[in-house]
């Protein structure tokens, strides 16, 4: 290595070093405000201006902790005028702010694969350049078809998320599109269409990025089911277990109905298990699914996100419905 590799190099290592006391004693002070919020408890929330959680966030952000400070304006957008529903929204937000907090400031005690997901989800991943280049990353070449589509504004960045499914590996990957304000979104993926693709994948994430993408079409024989609700409880467990600040999973589950009963839209399995559906699976969504299912029972594909499960597409006479 020539001299000049190896100050650049060394520079290099100095601002990683610097960067990760910066961040490390932005989780210190977090640490310490989450300590001053929980005495007095979750109930208190409603009570703080909108101010309060801003300003929490805007410290986190001057520490390069983009993520925490996310997890902050989650906090600050909750509905608490909804007297039936904020408490498991913010109970969930805490809890993420306190295991991530606790995880980072106790980084070298864990795995590699959960210090990759740490630094991700504090603000410090790798770049899709980077992964791009990362000889290391897992690719899979397979046919993909996109199964559901996910549009979510965050501040001001619109965020297009864009749901695949691999009919050869049985791999979900999902696709993120980036845009400020109202720019339009020039995603080259359409739901319900299918794609040969290598996908190239963040470290320990569903997150990829496609390459060598070309439109296709072939038969869907089947796809990956978990059988009933009992098994896509046990997989959500494992999920959470192996990747804890994963908030959205995607998941096949099969034979699912669909009904409308008192407590509002719900799916019911094999086993006449019932799971009802939030607000965020609209009417319109529900009777798409009933209509395309024709009533009978159908494998559906869900995410799981922090506000309950989101139904996209269902599988239905060997091709991919999406809702």
């Amino acid at each position: 290595m020539d001299k000049i590799a190896e100050k650049k190099a060394k520079d290099r290592i100095k601002r990683q070093d610097a960067r990760m006391a910066k961040m490390t004693d932005g989780f210190l002070e977090l640490e310490r405000w989450l300590c001053d919020l929980m005495r007095k408890g979750v109930i208190a929330y409603p009570d703080y201006p909108r101010q309060f959680w801003e300003n929490a966030a805007a410290r986190m952000v001057d520490a390069q902790v983009s993520g925490a400070a996310g997890m902050l304006r989650r906090l600050r957008d909750i509905r608490y005028s909804d007297d039936h529903q904020w408490q498991e929204e913010a109970l969930y937000w805490t809890t993420q702010l306190w295991s991530l907090t606790k995880g980072f400031i106790q980084m070298t005690k864990h795995s590699m694969g959960i210090q990759q997901q740490l630094l991700a989800v504090a603000g410090w991943g790798a770049t899709p350049k980077e992964v791009q280049s990362d000889t290391s990353a897992m690719r899979i070449s397979d046919l993909w078809i996109v199964v559901g589509r996910q549009v979510e504004k965050v501040e001001d960045i619109t965020v297009q998320r864009n749901w695949l499914y691999g009919m050869e590996s049985g791999k979900f990957a999902v696709v993120l599109y980036f845009v400020f304000r109202n720019s339009p979104i020039e995603s080259n993926l359409l739901p319900g269409k299918m794609y040969r693709a290598t996908m190239v994948f963040f470290p320990k994430s569903d997150r990829a990025i496609p390459e060598n993408l070309e439109e296709c079409s072939s038969p869907i024989a089947s796809v990956q089911v978990l059988p009933d609700w009992t098994a896509a409880e046990v997989h959500l467990s494992d999920t959470r277990i192996d990747f804890p600040w994963m908030d959205f999973i995607p998941m096949w589950v099969g034979d699912l109905t669909v009904a409308r009963m008192e407590e509002g839209w719900c799916l019911v399995d094999r086993e006449r298990k019932v799971v009802r559906l939030t607000d965020l699976s609209t009417t319109k969504t529900l009777l798409s699914l009933l209509g395309a299912s024709q009533g009978n029972p159908v494998p559906v594909f869900l995410v799981v996100t922090t506000k309950g499960l989101v139904p996209m597409s269902i599988w239905v006479e060997g091709t991919i419905a999406v809702l």
